[in-house]
């Protein structure tokens, strides 16, 4: 792996999958949100093991286009607790 690889899971290969994929990593963000991190991050690669393959460029993509706005509480930046809703659909 090289030096500016991530080391967030202590598996090689799951922390590969999310050093070369941004939508990996975002997938591992979202869930870290509803499980436990150590689960949470290496999903992405038990996913990547399920298809057989890694999620492709389109679903990569579409990842980079999600923007989002931080909350706000009398116009300063405040937390919020939100459900975001992603589809994924087999092609």
């Amino acid at each position: 792996m090289s030096p500016d690889a991530l080391h967030i899971t202590g598996d090689e290969h799951a922390d590969r999958v999310l050093t070369d994929d941004p939508f990996a990593l975002l997938v591992g963000m979202l869930l870290d949100q509803q499980i436990p991190l150590e689960k949470a991050f290496t999903s992405p690669w038990v996913l990547e093991q399920r298809l057989g393959h890694g999620l492709d460029e389109a679903a990569s993509h579409a990842a980079e286009q999600i923007r989002f706005k931080p909350a706000k509480r009398d116009g300063q930046p405040s937390d919020y607790t939100a459900l975001v809703h992603i589809v994924f659909q087999l092609a």
